[in-house]
């Protein structure tokens, strides 16, 4: 006898475990019975992380107003990931001045 495709638009209760644990991070919770298109938004943003860059550059342009509306994408990723970069490094140093020479993750994994 032939085996019936599952054809559903949706995962099942069982399949979920499945699926979450192929995933580098937790997309599923007890929030799916609570709010399915809050899951469903979670796990793509979990396989197309692109989604939420795109939402930073909309975000930055509407920043900026003119000056980044003339602005290309690639030109305001970059300065994003400098942003980034140098927010990582202040707060570096913030927490080395802090925590006696160590960063917050670093005091946290010793103790």
């Amino acid at each position: 006898m032939q085996e019936a495709l599952n054809l559903s638009l949706f995962p099942s209760i069982e399949t979920i475990p499945k699926v979450a644990s192929k995933l580098s991070k937790p997309v599923f919770t007890n929030q799916v019975l609570d709010n399915p298109q809050a899951s469903i938004e979670n796990a793509l943003n979990a396989i197309f992380p692109k989604h939420s860059e795109e939402t930073k550059v909309i975000q930055v342009k509407g920043i900026l107003g003119e000056i980044g509306k003339a602005m290309p994408d690639e030109q305001i990723e970059i300065l994003v990931s400098e942003f980034d970069f140098l927010i990582d490094g202040w707060l570096d140093e913030f927490e080395r001045e802090t925590f006696k020479g160590m960063t917050l993750k670093e005091v946290l994994n010793k103790g």
